[in-house]
C-alpha cells in the first residue's frame, strides 16, 4: 500500500496557519509541521506544539520575508538594512545570481539550532516548551 506525508509548511507564520495545523492534526489529516522560529506567530505555534504531542515539528528555514533568529549583524548579506530577510524570493535570487549573498552565512543559518535560540529569547513562549524536543 502507498502511503504520503503531509507536512504543514510555515508553522508559526501566522495564527491563521497555526490554527489550520491544530485542526488538521485533531481531524487526523496530519502529524508534521516545520515551524518558522521568526515568524510572527513562532510563540503561539510553540505552545501549540507543547500541547500537541501528535505532532511531530522539524525547523523551517526562513531566509525571506521575515525576522531573522540570528542578530543581523551576523547575517549582514541576508538581510534589508532595517534588519530583516529580504521581501521575497525574487529578492533573494537576485542578491545571490549577483554574488551578493554570503553561502557562509546561509550555512551558519540552517546549521544553527535556530529554535532553542528563538525560545530563549521569546518572552511569551511557555516555559514547558524547552521539555518538549523539536527536531533539527
Amino acid at each position: 500500500m502507498k502511503q504520503i506525508i503531509i507536512n504543514a509548511d510555515d508553522f508559526g507564520r501566522h495564527v491563521l496557519i497555526n490554527r489550520a495545523v491544530e485542526t488538521a492534526v485533531q481531524e487526523g489529516m496530519l502529524r508534521s509541521a516545520t515551524i518558522m522560529a521568526g515568524g510572527a506567530a513562532f510563540a503561539d505555534a510553540a505552545e501549540l506544539a507543547v500541547r500537541t504531542p501528535a505532532l511531530g515539528v522539524g525547523i523551517h528555514l526562513t531566509l525571506v520575508d521575515a525576522a531573522p533568529v540570528l542578530p543581523p549583524a551576523e547575517i549582514p548579506t541576508l538581510v534589508t538594512e532595517e534588519g530583516r530577510f529580504l521581501p521575497d524570493h525574487t529578492a533573494l535570487t537576485v542578491r545571490v545570481l549577483r554574488g551578493m549573498v554570503s553561502m557562509d552565512e546561509v550555512r551558519r543559518r540552517a546549521s544553527a539550532r535556530r529554535t532553542s535560540t528563538a525560545i530563549s529569547t521569546c518572552t511569551s513562549c511557555p516555559a514547558s516548551l524547552t521539555s518538549r524536543s523539536i527536531s533539527a
